[in-house]
């Protein structure tokens, strides 16, 4: 590659970095969260995941939940409260469904081991 073209290169990815720090944005979150930055060197490192961004391609929908339980979905947290209406993206809402379909087949994996079902604190109720 001819000299010059490095250094038009160089002074366009110089200018988009510094334009990027005066809107106070990080260059890698304006990458695709997972892409694989520095491949194979030490310093390699996927971009995470944002709130923003992942609500940004997931929209918010309404959903009502039945018990309270806490989801995270690649580092992102969420919480979900029950008795009432949640405002959550679709994914989070379907590892929620999932959660509550694993702990109903734990418990009835714990009755027919058994015969009881587990307490609270993790022991086996005795009355069943």
């Amino acid at each position: 590659m001819p000299k010059d073209i490095k250094e038009t290169i160089k002074e366009i990815v110089d200018q988009v970095t510094e334009e990027a720090e005066r809107e106070n944005i990080k260059v890698t979150q304006s990458r695709i969260p997972g892409t694989i930055i520095d491949k194979g060197k030490p310093s390699e490192h996927k971009v995470p995941w944002t709130k923003s961004y992942f609500e940004a391609q997931f929209p918010k929908v309404d959903f009502y939940a039945t018990e309270s339980k806490r989801i995270t979905w690649n580092g992102l947290r969420y919480q979900i409260e029950g008795g009432k209406n949640n405002n959550l993206p679709q994914p989070i809402i379907q590892q929620y469904i999932t959660s509550l379909e694993a702990d109903r087949q734990a418990n009835e994996d714990a009755v027919r081991f058994y015969g009881r079902t587990p307490n609270v604190t993790g022991g086996i109720d005795a009355g069943g």
